[in-house]
């Protein structure tokens, strides 16, 4: 019967789904996930409405997260938002089956690779030759971070169409068909829209093309060259827009040649070192070391031996050469060749170029056992169940860290003390959760580590405006300025507490220099508009809401603010407009419904301001006011029965709130009972309504 790698791969990537179940729990991470997520485009565009015309759905797609622009991504977690909402369950989820069927293909591609090169298989252990590469491949922990974080989804994604593409390549080369290049093709552009790492494949399929295909002999390295050239195109159009949208995000670091050499070849040194012994996975791999020409040396010789042993070992077999090559090209973007971000090295970008060596590991485990005999084989595999239970156990225990923020920046803060990092971080994530005291405390560790790094200063004034402490923010935002004056952020925060301090003027001036380095931050059209309104100039106030709106579709609270100055300026059915949009962006937002019942009492349509405060108190039951309101609102119409049900829920949420006496005993009054208005007009009288004591007869 012929051999299928089928069975083998299923069963090892149900177990990799498994063995990640605990992390579906795992909720998001204050690192990446707030952009990936909450302030995704589409995700935001989805809730406003979607894009109106063709530039408006041109803008959406040309959208960049974090200096990268990768569309299929962020429409993958727009599927989950729509299932689960902002609940992390569905979306670790996706992340965790994506893991399991890269798993599957993996075993699947070791099996076609191999029967590439041997064509004949014969007493090869299929388990081994399929389950080793896949075992390593979907339960090694350096891989944890491309599962269990959600914002990584670009890398699971990603690599799913890139091996998809290498088997639809592999199949290409046996039939000669024409659907499979095509396909394979079209697999490789959705990898390019899922993460732009992709670029590397042309170069990838040429090392396969060198091995197991042989094709690099005689007429084939031709053909083999020209069925390429669509894939390099795409890969450079793809690589420039990449590097644009990078530099224009200032997510490139300018670093001299030297340092980047350094970096790059103690990276890939170190990804083999995590590979082997996978212990003291980080977040963070700080570049605590020296960047010079001795560093680049020293990790550059290494590089080297294993390139000479691999050529070496070419009198035996091209697979070593093979297997090495496809681990440095594929690496070679995120080596920091191309320096973005401040890290030394990311577990993450270990998750395609490692493939190539731990397939090579499964068929090396496979071969020796074949030729071996039936005990040698029964022992690899007894060794395989052993690495199996073992990377099970460090993939756990690694996944747990990614179970929310304080895990994880604990764990970094463990690893790298003297870092200022994992302390700012972890600072932002006590923040979040309203700790306000121990936020301070890891925030000022993080300066203490970090002094001359701005937006630890900027999460510091985050936490001092959280306290009360203006002041205290608008020195540490200062700082933040004066180490980066491009910090965009920076400006619009301060310009915001300027605000709240009362000066309107020093805010107008941080929020045009905001304005003047990024001319499409809605956050800081919003934050101008409402310094013009602090200081009167309504007809402007509009005017930056309405850029704000423009920019940001789905900013509820640009509506309400802008309805707010309509109403100044008495235009009051576009407050009401807006206030309905506010409404309908987020329903749960209790000042969408608060404004407009307000602008419709002010109009004097008190039967329809009924309903949105209705809405109110059904949203805060406790809102005494709104009983008040809607009190009011029932009075004006007749309903007195209604209106004195309402101002006696506002006296039991409040038993000293004279004026909802006083409004009882007016709403008897109207209806014609005196001794009930009387006793309510003594009550209000009572605790210091004096006006009631004209109604006393």
């Amino acid at each position: 019967m012929k051999k299928s790698p089928f069975l083998p791969a299923a069963v090892v990537a149900a177990l990799t789904f498994a063995v990640y179940i605990p992390s579906l729990w795992n909720g998001f991470v204050n690192w990446d996930d707030t952009h990936y997520v909450f302030k995704n485009p589409y995700i935001l565009a989805m809730e406003a409405g979607w894009p109106a015309g063709a530039s408006g759905w041109v803008e959406l797609f040309s959208a960049t997260t974090g200096g990268n622009w990768h569309p299929l991504t962020m429409l993958s977690l727009v599927i989950d938002y729509l299932f689960w909402g902002e609940n992390p369950f569905g979306f670790h989820l996706t992340n965790s089956t994506l893991h399991a069927l890269n798993t599957f293909l993996a075993g699947v591609l070791a099996y076609r690779l191999a029967a590439a090169a041997e064509k004949d298989l014969g007493r090869t252990p299929i388990f081994l030759l399929v389950g080793v590469p896949a075992i390593l491949f979907g339960l090694h922990p350096v891989h944890v971070e491309s599962v269990a974080w959600v914002s990584e989804r670009k890398d699971v994604l990603s690599v799913f169409f890139i091996l998809l593409t290498f088997l639809l390549y592999l199949k290409y080369s046996e039939t000669r068909l024409k659907r499979h290049y095509v396909t394979g093709m079209v697999f490789f552009i959705l990898a390019l829209l899922s993460k732009p790492m992709a670029v590397t494949v042309p170069l990838a399929l040429l090392i396969i093309d060198y091995y197991p295909l042989r094709r690099f002999t005689g007429d084939g390295i031709r053909k083999a060259l020209v069925e390429k050239i669509p894939f390099l195109a795409l890969s450079v159009l793809f690589g420039a827009v990449t590097m644009l949208t990078q530099q224009g995000a200032g997510a490139v670091i300018p670093m001299g040649i030297v340092a980047k050499l350094a970096i790059a070849a103690r990276a890939a040194v170190f990804y083999l070192c995590k590979l082997v012994l996978p212990v003291g996975l980080a977040p963070v791999y700080p570049v605590d070391f020296a960047t010079g020409l001795a560093t680049a040396a020293l990790y550059g010789s290494a590089l080297a031996a294993v390139t000479i042993l691999c050529v070496y070992l070419l009198k035996f077999s091209r697979a070593p050469l093979a297997a090495w090559l496809f681990y440095l090209v594929t690496l070679a973007p995120v080596s920091g060749l191309i320096k973005a971000g401040e890290q030394a090295a990311a577990d993450r970008y270990t998750y395609l170029p490692t493939l190539g060596l731990l397939l090579l590991l499964g068929g090396a485990s496979a071969l020796l056992a074949g030729k071996g005999g039936r005990r040698l084989e029964a022992a690899f595999k007894a060794g395989a169940l052993a690495l199996l239970i073992v990377l099970s156990y460090g993939t756990m225990t690694q996944a747990a860290i990614w179970k929310d923020s304080l895990a994880l920046w604990s764990r970094q803060i463990e690893l790298y003390p003297d870092h200022f990092f994992g302390f700012s971080k972890r600072g932002v994530a006590y923040m979040e959760l309203n700790r306000a005291e121990e936020s301070l405390a890891d925030l000022d560790e993080a300066v203490r580590r970090g002094p001359g790094v701005s937006f630890v200063y900027n999460h510091r004034a985050l936490t001092k405006i959280s306290m009360k402490d203006n002041q205290g923010a608008i020195e540490d935002f200062s700082t933040a300025i004066g180490l980066n004056p491009s910090y965009t952020d920076a400006y619009v925060a301060r310009g915001t507490a300027y605000n709240e301090a009362g000066m309107p003027d020093a805010a107008l001036a941080d929020f045009n220099e905001a304005l003047r380095l990024a001319p499409r931050n809605a956050a800081a059209y919003y934050g101008r508009a409402r310094s013009r309104t602090l200081l009167r100039d309504l007809s402007g106030a509009v005017e930056d809401f309405s850029a704000a709106v423009r920019l940001n579709r789905g900013y509820a609270e640009a509506y309400i603010m802008r309805g707010i100055a309509y109403g100044q300026l008495g235009l009051f059915d576009a407050a009401l407009a807006d206030f309905d949009e506010s409404i309908r962006l987020k329903p749960g937002e209790p000042k969408g419904y608060s404004n407009k019942a307000h602008a419709l009492v002010l109009t004097g349509r008190h039967r329809e301001a009924i309903e949105p405060l209705t809405a109110l108190i059904e949203l805060s039951p406790g809102n005494e006011s709104a009983h008040m309101r809607r009190g009011d609102a029932h009075a004006s119409i007749g309903e007195y029965g209604r209106a004195v049900a309402d101002f006696k829920k506002a006296l039991e949420l409040r038993p000293d709130n004279a004026r909802a006496h006083m409004n009882i005993g007016m709403a008897y009054r109207k209806a014609g009972d005196a001794a009930a208005a009387s006793e309510h007009f003594r009550a209000a009288a009572g605790l210091g309504l004096s006006e009631a004591l004209i109604y006393l007869e």
